[in-house]
């Protein structure tokens, strides 16, 4: 997945390669130009091993867990080589904004004009309507090289999975291309010497790094995808290629030094830093430092003109740019199409597909290109800009995908059904997000996650209609349980919980209701990926040992409330792929006609949920803890429902109710407010 937010990875901008040598890599007008601009083979063999961890990772996430860093690698080789000509051409007063970004222009937009537009063929062909909607919002950001802000826009819990959105990966492209609209500009504006140069760029980099240490921590998505926490990656790339400008002629006493320092650095990245660390932060400097020192060690290190310069490593960097283009698409609609069912050797034949595609795609489309740089610019430009009008349609449904007819538009109006925060009046405790509706002295609070925050419009409705003068407040966020549970956005959940916790002692709290998706956490058989984080150890939830010790911290948590405080422990609704509306779908999408399947109105209650659903309850007998219990109301013994008699999915998604739903039938809830 995206590193989550997403986990994604960068691009190997192609702009890095444009420093060639002989034979295959032939010298280009740069390095002509520019003779102390030598080309290294290094460099390459450096962004081989980047673009390998971060297709390693998409493909075997689980076992390359820190392949991702590879977007670092990227950020600084490219800052370096661009940097270095731009302050050559500055300092020589040689540079042109326009030539500079029409050179750009012209490495860029091939390969990526192929990928976006065979990703737009391919997802009419076979993606559902919303999914094609979204598609086609990230065809127009990536178009205009923006996909970072449309990203960081969408991030949040009903966001969909990093693995269903094949242009995910243009994120970092839009980050680079962020800063290079900026940098040339300020550095032509603020132009007062070399020395001058070098403090301004070692200034902003360190405005930079702090701001993302800062953010990694209060605003993890903000960290990942703004242009603000990522530029001081190629800005210290650019004071490397800076320095080494500057030291021409310099022996360096210690390159091989340097240069095993650098693979260690990069190494540790590999196998320490993995989702589940905060980054970029801190860490982040692991592979920037890594990537600085194997650079700044020059080609003549061992291991740089032995390891890095073999023709295999130079090769693969060559391709690097096509190469992460393809990958990420190719798994991602592979894993729309087969459902996660893909074994390990099926995705090792995508990813020799997607290194075919970037051969093909340098040799038979980056490499003629080049050679006619100047009649090529207009008709690239052109492209591009008639696939971001053509996106436009298709982000706002005009233009809808082949699976577009037997009442598909059912399971796209329920996966966009969702109510919460609307109606709620927002207010801040220590620093949390809370809402709250009603205006009553005596107050109802919720605390947990996203399976409370999907009854709000019933309780909205209740106090709506009601004569009684009471409040409910919702301490609540998606994935944040009321218990030490690491989840994807679990970072804010600790601060939540606590400051909920305070809340419940005040006097006008007279009801508590804890409730979460239990069934997603705590249901062993589910091969959940959470681990419970509690007296300085983290327990599998997956193992029926963890799933004990995190029951026995709900009962302290149910008995640490006030004794005078009513409380209420929720149970949760059923919940599984089956209920998911998009999971009644029949057909083939690569053929034939997807439609919604008539046969399955109730699926089976799971043993595993019904075993949980006892244990919770006996635990709040055992606390004095009252029980909102759903399966009377959505299952039978027959089934648990998933459409109502005509049909319409009473799901969101594979555990959430509608809210239309939760208006009509979700009775057991209202004696919280009585």
């Amino acid at each position: 997945m995206e590193r989550s937010p997403a986990n994604p990875a960068t691009s190997p901008d192609p702009d890095t390669s444009i420093l060639t040598g002989r034979g295959l890599f032939r010298t280009t007008p740069y390095a002509e130009e520019c003779p102390s601009l030598a080309y290294r083979p290094d460099i390459d063999g450096l962004r081989a091993i980047a673009v390998l961890a971060v297709v390693a990772y998409h493909a075997f996430p689980h076992r390359v867990e820190g392949g991702f860093v590879g977007v670092d690698i990227f950020f600084v080789i490219s800052g370096y080589l661009i940097s270095r000509i731009l302050f050559s051409q500055i300092e020589e007063h040689r540079f042109r904004f326009s030539e500079f970004y029409k050179r750009r222009i012209v490495r860029l937009f091939p390969a990526l004009i192929a990928v976006i537009a065979t990703c737009s063929a391919v997802g009419w062909l076979v993606l559902l309507p919303h999914e094609f909607a979204q598609l086609g919002r990230h065809v127009a950001a990536s178009s205009a090289f923006v996909a970072n802000l449309a990203l960081w826009s969408e991030a949040g819990y009903f966001d969909n999975a990093a693995s269903g959105k094949p242009l995910l990966h243009l994120w970092s492209l839009g980050i680079e291309e962020q800063f290079y609209i900026v940098w040339p500009i300020l550095l032509g504006l603020l132009w007062k010497g070399p020395a001058r140069l070098f403090r301004l760029t070692l200034l902003l980099a360190g405005g930079s790094f702090l701001y993302s240490l800062h953010a990694t921590y209060t605003d993890p998505v903000a960290a990942y995808y703004s242009p603000f926490s990522r530029w001081f990656e190629l800005m210290a790339g650019g004071l490397s290629g800076y320095s080494s400008r500057h030291r021409t002629g310099k022996h360096n006493p210690f390159p091989n030094l340097q240069a095993t320092l650098g693979a260690v650095l990069i190494l540790l990245a590999l196998l320490l830093v993995n989702e589940r660390r905060p980054f970029p932060g801190g860490w982040v400097m692991l592979p920037v430092g890594g990537a600085l020192l194997l650079i700044s060690a020059g080609p003549r290190a061992w291991l740089n003109r032995t390891l890095l310069s073999h023709p295999v490593a130079v090769g693969i960097g060559l391709i690097s740019y096509p190469l992460y283009l393809w990958h990420w698409p190719i798994l991602s609609f592979a894993n729309i199409l087969t459902e996660n069912s893909t074994t390990g050797s099926f995705r090792l034949l995508l990813v020799g597909i997607s290194g075919l595609l970037a051969l093909i795609t340098h040799l038979a489309l980056e490499k003629p290109v080049k050679a006619v740089r100047e009649s090529a610019f207009k008709p690239l430009v052109a492209a591009l800009g008639l696939l971001f009008l053509l996106a436009l349609p298709i982000s706002s449904g005009h233009l809808p995908p082949r699976n577009n007819t037997g009442g598909l538009d059912a399971i796209t109006t329920a996966i966009g059904d969702w109510e919460f925060p609307r109606h709620l009046e927002p207010f801040r405790v220590a620093g949390q997000n809370f809402h709250r509706t009603g205006r009553g002295q005596r107050t109802v609070l919720l605390i947990g996650d996203s399976h409370l925050e999907q009854y709000s419009p019933r309780i909205v409705n209740i106090l709506d209609a009601s004569k009684e003068s009471q409040s409910v407040v919702f301490a609540t966020f998606g994935g944040c349980p009321p218990l030490p549970i690491g989840t994807e956005i679990g970072s804010k959940c600790p601060d939540l919980r606590r400051a909920a916790m305070a809340y419940a002692t005040r006097p006008e709290i007279a009801t508590i209701v804890i409730g979460a998706a239990w069934n997603l956490y705590l249901d062993a058989n589910a091969n959940n990926p959470y681990l419970l984080h509690h007296a300085g150890g983290s327990f599998p939830l997956n193992t029926p040992e963890g799933v004990s010790v995190a029951l026995r911290l709900l009962e302290g948590y149910l008995r640490s409330f006030p004794a005078d405080k009513k409380r209420f422990l929720l149970i949760d609704n059923p919940a599984g792929n089956d209920f998911s509306p998009a999971g009644r779908l029949i057909g083939n999408r690569l053929a034939g006609t997807l439609r919604l399947s008539e046969a399955f109105r109730s699926v089976p209650a799971k043993e595993s949920q019904l075993a949980l659903r006892h244990r919770m309850i006996d635990l709040a007998r055992d606390t004095g803890t009252l029980v909102i219990d759903p399966f009377p109301v959505l299952c039978t013994p027959e089934g648990c429902r998933t459409t109502t008699a005509n049909g319409t999915p009473i799901y969101k998604d594979s555990g959430h109710l509608r809210p239309f739903f939760v208006r009509e039938a979700a009775d057991y809830l209202d004696i919280i407010l009585q």
